[in-house]
C-alpha cells in the first residue's frame, strides 16, 4: 500500500461527539419501506463478498439520520466487547466506546470527512467510492486491537446525501498500526488519498522544530533506520546514558510516548532530514 507524504493539507484534527452531531444535518429520511429494500440489498452484498472477505469481520448499517447502529450481524457479539443484543439500535456514542478514547475523537472526525467529502460528489461515484478508517477496538476478551472499517454501499436521501451506509469492520490484530493512517478514501477510478492524525501539537511544528538540536536530528534520523541505543551510542560517539538521554528529551519535545510515535511525529514533521 502506497503511502502519501504527511502534510497539514491531508491531515484530520479530533472531533468531539457534540460537535460531530451538531455537523451531521440530513434534510429528509427515506421511508421505512426504502430501509427495507436497502436492508435486502445489503444483506445480499454482504454473503456474496464474505469468501473473499479479507479475514474476519463483521458488519453493521449506520444510520447517519439518526445517528445510531440499525442493522448489525450475528456475529457482532462473537468480535467485539458486548453482545449482539446491546447493539440493537444502539447510539452512536455506544458503538463509539468500543474504541480506545485516544482514537474516538479522530474516527468521529473520519466520519465527518466522509460525509462532507461525498457532499461534491456525483452519485455514481458517491456509490462507488470507499472510505477506510482504521483505529483501535475492544474484542471479546477487552482487548485492544487495530481494526479497519469501510464505508461502503450508501443509502441516499432525496438531497442525496448519506443517510445511511454499510460498515464492514475487519479485524487487523496482526498490525500493530504505527504507520496506519487514520482515513483512506478510494474514490470510483481507483485512486486512494491517505488522511492521518493531526495532534494538538502538530500546528506548532515549525517552532518545534527548532528546539530538535542537530544532535536529536542525527539520533532521529538512526532511529528512523532501526538503531537500538547501544548502536547509536557507537555510531555517533556517545555515551549509552546520553543516547537515553536525548531520546527522553525527544519525546518531551514532541509529545510522544514510544519510539514509534516519534519515527511517525518525526517523518510527519521533516525532521529527519540531516
Amino acid at each position: 500500500m502506497k503511502k502519501n507524504s504527511y502534510t497539514s493539507a491531508n491531515t484530520l484534527p479530533p472531533v468531539q461527539l457534540k460537535d460531530f452531531m451538531t455537523k451531521i444535518q440530513l434534510k429528509n429520511a427515506n421511508n421505512e419501506e426504502q430501509l427495507e429494500n436497502y436492508y435486502h440489498q445489503v444483506s445480499g452484498f454482504v454473503n456474496n463478498i464474505r469468501d473473499f472477505a479479507l479475514g474476519p469481520f463483521f458488519w453493521y448499517v449506520l444510520d447517519f439520520s439518526q445517528l445510531r447502529t440499525r442493522w448489525m450481524s450475528d456475529d457482532i457479539g462473537q468480535m467485539t466487547a458486548y453482545p449482539s443484543e446491546k447493539y440493537t439500535d444502539s447510539q452512536l456514542d455506544f458503538f463509539l466506546e468500543l474504541y480506545h478514547p485516544e482514537d474516538q475523537p479522530y474516527i468521529l472526525s473520519a466520519l465527518l470527512s466522509a460525509v462532507n467529502l461525498s457532499t461534491d460528489m456525483d452519485l455514481y461515484e458517491k456509490e462507488k467510492t470507499r472510505f477506510n478508517i482504521y483505529g483501535r477496538m475492544l474484542d471479546s476478551q477487552g482487548e485492544y486491537r487495530w481494526t479497519l472499517m469501510q464505508l461502503s454501499k450508501p443509502l441516499l436521501n432525496k438531497c442525496n446525501e448519506i443517510e445511511s451506509a454499510l460498515a464492514l469492520v475487519y479485524d487487523l490484530a496482526y498490525l500493530r498500526g504505527c504507520s496506519l493512517p487514520l482515513l483512506s478514501v478510494i474514490d470510483c477510478t481507483g485512486k486512494e488519498t491517505f488522511y492521518y492524525k493531526r495532534y494538538k501539537n502538530e500546528d506548532n511544528s515549525e517552532s518545534e522544530e527548532q528546539f530538535v538540536t542537530k544532535r536529536e536530528k542525527e539520533i532521529l534520523y538512526l532511529i528512523a533506520k532501526g538503531y537500538n541505543t547501544p548502536q547509536i551510542s557507537e555510531k555517533l560517539y556517545i555515551s549509552y546514558h546520553t543516547v537515553e538521554k536525548h531520546k527522553c528529551n525527544l519525546r518531551k519535545k514532541t509529545n510522544t510516548k514510544t519510539l514509534s510515535e516519534l519515527t511517525v511525529y518525526a517523518l510527519k514533521n521533516n525532521l529527519l532530514i540531516l
